[in-house]
This record gives structure tokens, C-alpha cells and sequence, in this order.
């Protein structure tokens, strides 16, 4: 996933251990002797000595269910700690519900649920979806669970005139052209198949120059070819443009350039992002985005 979502971006990944500083942070990278390769999810070696020679206040855990973070919440060397657990989880994300998800989930809540909210001090799930889903399955629920909603740097993500104007300038977009954009990870769950269809149908029969769809992001190579081959079959191959994922100071521009923004599918913080900028946007009825469908400027589907 690295490879075809966050290379371009970011550069090739770095394997090993050892540490560096970016930006001012110091970041330790460990040894990983086992990974769950299809959810990048790793456990990872010396953990729990390193935290404990750092000493931090609190620990932020990115998720309930990660092996790291149940490392962390059943090692006896990080009881003095403050833990706080953020979660995204919502019912879209567990579909399809397979027996070996029906059996993982059972299991944390008969065997550790417990134990977990007893170590844990602050249960941060985005939305009411992921509450919901924070309670049952994995059977955490109470006092200590408080709704943290993703949020936006609005210093930079808000309309700014001068950004649309340069940037439809410097990609030569007509002043009368429509830019629609889509941007995040480039997979199933996201839908783009509908918005190609719907893209297709709205401009049937009129001059391609009026509109352009520009999908930004990376992902899943053997989606990304299906969504270029379904470009040509709906005959809009000339008016749809894929990029590659880009740089976070590069979508405030981005935003403001265009018309419309649209997420069919699962919905990324970028839609937020979007928002932020003035830019409408189109999403899907869904109980995990239902947060963002009330605000102003959002319409669902």
C-alpha cells in the first residue's frame, strides 16, 4: 500500500530500525519480527522497554484493535501510563462481516474488553457510527467514551480567491469549465466506478470541455486500471484526469480551484478539508458521515 498510495509524496519507504527527526519530532523506528501484511499491521519488538525509557505522559493508541495497541494495553511496563484510544471503525468498515471478523471481535470483547477499559482512559470514537460500533462489537462502552470528531486547520483550508484563480490558471482550466475532484485512497470502498457512471450520464451528449473530473490519489493498482478502463468505455477518457496522491499544503488549492467536490463511497478527512474551502460537496447517506451531510455546502445522496 505504501508503495502505490504515499511513495510519490513521501518517498520510499523506510525499513529498518534506528531514529531520526522530522519536523522537530523524534521518531523511534523498532524491529517488527511479525506483520499482518494485508492490514499493515504489525506487532513490534521492543515496544514496550522503549516507552518506558521515554517515559511519556500520555500514550495515543491509533485504534482499538491493532497489535500494537494491545501490546500496550496488556504490557505491565506501561501501567503508570495515561492511554488514550482513538477510533475509526465504522459499520461501512467491517462489511463484508466474515466469520474470521465475527470470531477477532468476539474474541477482544469476551477476553480483553474488560480489562481494556479498566487501562484505558479515554475512548475517542469520530462519530456516532463509531461509537456504536465501539460498543458492540467489541463491547466498550461508559463514561470514559467521548465523541472526538475529525476536524480541519481551517489557517489553511478556507476559500482564498487568489488560490483558484492561480491554480486553474497554471493547469489551463477554461474560466467557464466545471472542475469536479475527488481525493484520497484510490479502492473499492470508495465508489469511484458510481462517480465515473455519474460523471458520464450528466455530461452525456454535451461538449466534453465543459467539465472535467480529476480524481487525486493512490492505491489499488488493479482498481486504478479497471476505473482508466471504464473511462474509455464510457467515452469520457478526455475529460478525466488521475493524479497521484498529493501534498498536503497542494489541496488547499486544489479545493478552491473547483466547483464540486465529490466522495461516493467511504468518505476520507479530505471531504472535511474540502468543506472548509467553500467547496459543495457531494456524499453518500451514511450514518458515519451524517456529521458532516448537516453542514452547510454538503448534500447527500
Amino acid at each position: 500500500a505504501y508503495a502505490t498510495v504515499y511513495a510519490e509524496q513521501f518517498g520510499p519507504r523506510v525499513v529498518g530500525t534506528g531514529e531520526q527527526t522530522d519536523r522537530g519530532v523524534t521518531i523511534h523506528r523498532l524491529p517488527v519480527p511479525f506483520e499482518l501484511i494485508r492490514r499493515n499491521n504489525p506487532w513490534i519488538g521492543g515496544l514496550s522497554d522503549r516507552l518506558n525509557q521515554i517515559k511519556p505522559d500520555i500514550i495515543h493508541l491509533h485504534g482499538v484493535t491493532p497489535l500494537s495497541t494491545l501490546q500496550i494495553i496488556l504490557s505491565r511496563k506501561a501501567n503508570r501510563r495515561t492511554l488514550v484510544c482513538d477510533h475509526h471503525l465504522c459499520q461501512f468498515n467491517l462489511e463484508p462481516f466474515t466469520i474470521l471478523k465475527r470470531v477477532y471481535y468476539a474474541s477482544f470483547r469476551f477476553l480483553l474488553s474488560g480489562y481494556a477499559q479498566k487501562r484505558v482512559s479515554g475512548w475517542l470514537p469520530i462519530n456516532e457510527d463509531a461509537r456504536k460500533v465501539l460498543a458492540s462489537p467489541l463491547g466498550i462502552s461508559g463514561t470514559s467514551v467521548r465523541i472526538n470528531r475529525l476536524g480541519v486547520d481551517t489557517k489553511s483550508f478556507q476559500p482564498n480567491e487568489a488560490a483558484r484563480k492561480g491554480y486553474r490558471k497554471e493547469k489551463e482550466i477554461l474560466p467557464d469549465q466545471k472542475l469536479i475532484v475527488f481525493a484520497g485512497k484510490i479502492e473499492p470502498r470508495k465508489r469511484l466506478e458510481d462517480l465515473l457512471i455519474a460523471f458520464a450520464t450528466a455530461f452525456s451528449g454535451i461538449e466534453q470541455k465543459i467539465a472535467i473530473l480529476a480524481i487525486f490519489g493512490g492505491g489499488d493498482e488493479t482498481y486504478l486500471k479497471t476505473l482508466k478502463a471504464q473511462t474509455k468505455t464510457l467515452g469520457i477518457q478526455n475529460a478525466v484526469q488521475f493524479h497521484p496522491m498529493q501534498p498536503h499544503d497542494q489541496l488547499p488549492a486544489i479545493f478552491n480551484a473547483a466547483d464540486i467536490g465529490v466522495w461516493p463511497g467511504d468518505a476520507a478527512i479530505t471531504a472535511i478539508e474540502a468543506l472548509s474551502c467553500g467547496l459543495p460537496i457531494i456524499l453518500p447517506s451514511n450514518p458515519g458521515l451524517s456529521y458532516v451531510a448537516n453542514c452547510n455546502g454538503a448534500t447527500e445522496f
